[in-house]
């Protein structure tokens, strides 16, 4: 999953997939409008470390790429 600043939102995309924007939920919570899906970033001392994906039911988690 790539996400980016694009405008004053944010855009995320799966591989293999387009890109959607994602929508705000709490500071480190997004969901996505367009399928039933939402991330959780993570975080240490203030930096974002990875992020956790949640889709129909499954979680998987990742890190951030240096």
């Amino acid at each position: 999953m790539t996400v980016w600043r694009e405008g004053d939102g944010l855009v995320a995309q799966l591989s293999g997939a387009p890109k959607f924007p994602i929508f705000a939920e709490a500071p480190l919570s997004f969901f996505w409008k367009v399928v039933n899906a939402d991330v959780r970033f993570t975080e240490e001392s203030g930096k974002v470390t990875g992020a956790v994906l949640t889709q129909d039911g499954q979680a998987y988690k990742g890190k951030k790429a240096p």
